[in-house]
């Protein structure tokens, strides 16, 4: 019995050993920050110290913007996401400014999300369903026809 409770907290404490372990070496292994559109990734833009830049753009025409900052001599590149980014901004007039400043740009389209596809899929759907059905009931009016016609045929010929 009590090498049983034994082997229980050696066990939970293990996993609790190893929770924390893969906790911090992803906090470390991750460098990304948040900073404001307006001053600092303008500033920093300004600076020449970026170095690559990915946008998202919504179909609402929301952008997401991620950089990479080029630190001081002999220090690693963070990736950094800006936040803030104006509603107002359109994409040309940011990348003409990071042109400008020899920053690479690499543009992606946001993903459609599930409501987009479901959005998009059912009025697909609901006209194949109305046609379907629409053919399925002047088939069975066809049938019923081509039966009254055969009694019709029956009674006169007796």
């Amino acid at each position: 019995m009590r090498s049983q409770a034994i082997m229980r907290a050696s066990s939970s404490g293990l996993g609790v050993v190893f929770m924390l372990l893969a906790s911090a070496l992803t906090s470390m292994a991750t460098t990304d920050r948040t900073i404001q559109y307006q001053p600092e990734f303008m500033q920093l833009v300004q600076q020449g110290r970026v170095t690559d830049v990915t946008i998202t753009s919504s179909p609402s025409g929301a952008m997401r913007i991620r950089a990479t900052v080029a630190k001081s001599a002999g220090t690693e590149d963070t990736t950094v996401t800006v936040d803030g980014v104006p509603a107002g901004l359109t994409d040309d007039q940011l990348v003409n400014m990071l042109i400008e400043k020899g920053v690479r740009i690499t543009h992606k389209p946001d993903p459609p999300s599930a409501f987009g596809v479901f959005y998009s899929v059912v009025p697909l759907i609901v006209v194949v369903v109305f046609w379907v059905a629409a053919v399925a009931i002047l088939l069975w009016l066809a049938f019923r026809l081509v039966r009254a016609v055969e009694r019709i045929a029956e009674n006169t010929k007796r």
